[in-house]
């Protein structure tokens, strides 16, 4: 289902995701926030909601895995040069939050690193830049 060419209110989305039976749903961050403010009760049918695009709220995440424990909501994470996703986290009911969202693991066919300044792997747990 595509949405009509207008910036809808979230009302007017949340009616769409309900009328449409949406079951798969992707929405930025920022809108996935608003949605689960505002419009919470519409995501009752989606089974898989995926998200990304800016730092996803802990507290967001945790509030759509509690009220629907059959979602599976996926934190898919891609800089604008890979185009779409490199590193999907996908949630469920249970899932262990941490302070902050994960970015997962790297999807098929594609390897992600964490180098130092040299362009080389640091350990575990040093920060460094992510290379794709």
């Amino acid at each position: 289902a595509v949405f009509p060419a207008h910036r809808p209110s979230l009302e007017e989305i949340g009616r769409f995701v309900e009328q449409e039976g949406i079951t798969s749903l992707w929405l930025t961050t920022g809108l996935f926030h608003q949605m689960v403010d505002y419009q919470l009760p519409a995501l009752s049918k989606v089974r898989q909601l995926l998200t990304g695009g800016d730092i996803l709220s802990v507290a967001h995440v945790q509030q759509v895995l509690d009220a629907y424990p059959q979602i599976i909501l996926v934190h898919a994470y891609g800089p604008t040069e890979n185009t779409t996703f490199t590193t999907c986290y996908p949630m469920q009911h249970g899932t262990h939050l941490g302070e902050n969202v994960s970015i997962g693991r790297p999807i098929s066919n594609t390897q992600v690193y964490v180098l130092d300044e040299a362009g080389q792997p640091v350990p575990i747990g040093v920060p460094g830049e992510l290379y794709t």
